[in-house]
């Protein structure tokens, strides 16, 4: 199960490069098509020159709505990678804490263990001085 799990996840992760760069190459196109319709517009007059600055202004405005939409699915991505670091950071803090119980626990017993052993030397200690 977990192996299907991680086949989805990299079609998943493999779609999503494949649409930043469709948006990437798709951003780069609408570039030139403004910078053509500009061109277009300062070579033409009156009423033509209208209808291309037209153009490159709705071309202006697809295009800003596609870098919106590429900076959100980037924004998504780095929330993603945050919050995976912090679930990793959050894993080691709890397996350290764990570690830390396990060391408390091993020097309580270790401090029993001497207590023990300064009993037994005292009494070992009362008994050669009785003797």
């Amino acid at each position: 199960m977990k192996r299907g799990l991680e086949l989805r996840l990299r079609k998943v992760r493999l779609l999503a490069l494949k649409t930043q760069d469709i948006r990437e190459d798709t951003a780069l196109k609408l570039q030139k098509w403004i910078d053509e319709a500009e061109r277009a517009a300062d070579e033409s007059v009156d009423e033509v020159k209208q209808q291309w600055l037209k153009l490159a202004g709705f071309l202006t405005q697809v295009l800003n709505s596609l870098l919106k939409t590429y900076d959100q699915v980037r924004l998504d991505e780095d929330i993603r990678e945050a919050e995976k670091i912090i679930s990793e950071v959050e894993k080691m803090r709890a397996e350290y804490e764990g570690k830390l119980r396990e060391v408390e626990a091993k020097e309580q017993e270790l401090r029993m263990w001497e207590q023990r052993l300064r009993n037994w030397e005292n009494m070992l200690s009362r008994k050669s001085g009785e003797a």
